[in-house]
């Protein structure tokens, strides 16, 4: 299972380079799920959107402030949120996805 980052063409400046290789990882964990599907090991990815966390702490209050407005839920992520779909990916539950990408970002690639 992957982590990746999807941000609907909101590209702010060196964020784009961790958007870029959100999608490489998407890429990539699709062929891996083709590839090993017939083993019984599925390959699937999380994209998180902005999440609480130290580094979004240090981030500039203004670019915050404008990402949380364009969020539909109008806040970010608490990082329980996220491990919550990844512990679903890790649980019989998924058992049939293969290649899925889990975007869990309250609607920030939505609009």
């Amino acid at each position: 299972m992957g982590k990746g980052r999807i941000d609907g063409g909101r590209l702010h400046g060196r964020i784009a380079v961790i958007s870029g290789g959100g999608r490489g990882l998407g890429g990539m964990s699709r062929s891996a799920a083709i590839q090993y599907a017939r083993e019984g090991i599925g390959v699937n990815t999380v994209f998180p959107g902005p999440m609480a966390t130290p580094m979004l702490d240090a981030t500039d209050p203004v670019l915050v402030r404008k990402v949380v407005e364009s969020i539909p839920r109008h806040r970010v992520a608490r990082p329980e949120e996220i491990a919550e779909a990844v512990l679903f990916l890790a649980s019989d539950e998924s058992a049939y996805m293969a290649g899925a990408e889990l975007v869990v970002d309250g609607g920030f690639t939505a609009p």
